[in-house]
This record gives structure tokens, sequence and C-alpha cells, in this order.
């Protein structure tokens, strides 16, 4: 049994095709059995977009948080460890019927004590929606990952991925996709 108290506060400011998005909390976890396990995290963010005219929109955001790893955890018990989220958006409307989606993000870890853990992972993806029905939209997405460690480089390593899907919006509240396709994995390190 545990309980969660997990106070937040988010602020919003429209102004014309901007808008400003700051947010904060903080989150307790009490344990009833395991008092080594008791948490307490926090995270800020940060995120600034707008909406063009002729489907031209873009987001930067920006996410801090500190998490703790329960003392029941195989790796890394007991153990504080930062994490930062950077993450740039940017969708253009072609046409009515063609829309294309850039993402980036780059995690940034620092762990407290295992700095063999310490590392970025950056990511891009690239997706091309086709409407050809009004609810339908076939997608075509490309993404490359890398990750590469502070200290242990023998982890390095980047994944290139190549997407074929569908999506849909039958309603405002009912939406789904299906995705298939291949991915490739290499290890800086070969061993």
């Amino acid at each position: 049994w545990e309980t969660s108290i997990a106070p937040s506060l988010r602020m919003v400011l429209p102004v014309r095709r901007f808008y400003l998005n700051a947010e904060g909390g903080l989150e307790f976890l009490k344990y009833y059995d395991i008092d080594e396990d008791d948490t307490t995290d926090w995270f800020v963010g940060a995120a600034v977009g707008a909406d063009f005219p002729g489907g031209l929109s873009f987001k930067v955001a920006d996410r801090q948080e500190d998490v703790y790893l329960p003392a029941t955890q195989e790796f890394g018990a007991g153990e504080d460890f930062t994490q930062n989220n950077l993450t740039a958006t940017v969708a253009y409307a072609v046409s009515a019927s063609l829309r294309l989606e850039l993402f980036g993000l780059r995690k940034t870890f620092t762990y407290d004590i295992s700095d063999d853990r310490d590392r970025v992972e950056s990511s891009g993806r690239a997706v091309l929606y086709w409407k050809f029905r009004p609810e339908i939209s076939a997608l075509f997405e490309g993404s490359y990952e890398a990750f590469n460690y502070d200290s242990n480089t023998a982890q390095d390593n980047s994944s290139t991925e190549v997407v074929l899907g569908v999506t849909w919006e039958f309603t405002t509240k009912s939406t789904g996709f299906a995705k298939a396709g291949y991915q490739w994995k290499s290890y800086d390190a070969q061993d």
C-alpha cells in the first residue's frame, strides 16, 4: 500500500498566435511497509509555441525533473538522478490533405553516484501524413535515435527506423493508429 500526493501548478498565457506554458510540481510517495522507498520528486518545465496562418506551427519545450530510484530497485537503488528533456516540434500543412511534422528530442541524464549511467539521448523524427478520407490518414515515418554515454562508451548506440501506418479519427473522442516498419540498431563497440 502506498499514498501519493502530487500537487502541481500550470500557467498558460495565450498572446495572439503565441502561447507560453509554465509548470512545476512535487510528488510525495509514502509506502506503508518499506520506508526506504519513500520518495520526494519534483519537476519544472516551460514551453513556447505559435500557430501561424497557412498551416505552420512550432513548439519548443524544456522540462527538468529530479527522480529518486527506490531502494528495492535492482540497478541504482536509493540513488537520485536528474533528467532534462528538451523538445522541438515543427508542423506544416502543405495542403488540405498533406501535413509534415518534424520532432527533435534531447534527454540528458545525470546520476548522483552512478557516473557510468550519465548519458545524452538524442532523437529526431519526421512524419508525413496524407489524408485520403476525412477521418483517415496514411503516414510515412522515419526516425533516428542515438545514445551517448559520458564514460560507459561501450554502450553508445544508435538506431534508425522506417514505418508505414494509418491513423483514424472517427469522432473527437475516438482516435487510433496502427503502424509497422523496420528498425536497424548498432553499437559503437561491437564486443
